[in-house]
């Protein structure tokens, strides 16, 4: 997404655009792409989360290391 904004912030001469490219379904599907890719380090990351919970192994410092990671 970042990248995106970043060729949409240049200056418009350099970057053309081309509506049989850059239509609203791929952008949608790029989209989609983004989310699959955060949803699933998310789901890791929340489970990793609730095992130690559950293992009583989750304090400061975990949560921390987990936060930096992400």
């Amino acid at each position: 997404m970042g990248a995106g904004l970043y060729y949409l912030s240049q200056d418009s001469s350099n970057i053309k655009f081309d509506p049989k490219v850059h239509t609203l379904s791929k952008l949608h599907e790029v989209l989609d792409d983004i989310y699959y890719e955060y949803a699933t380090a998310y789901i890791f990351y929340y489970n990793m989360m609730m095992n130690m919970k559950d293992q009583g192994k989750l304090d400061e410092t975990a949560i921390e290391n987990m936060r930096v990671t992400i």
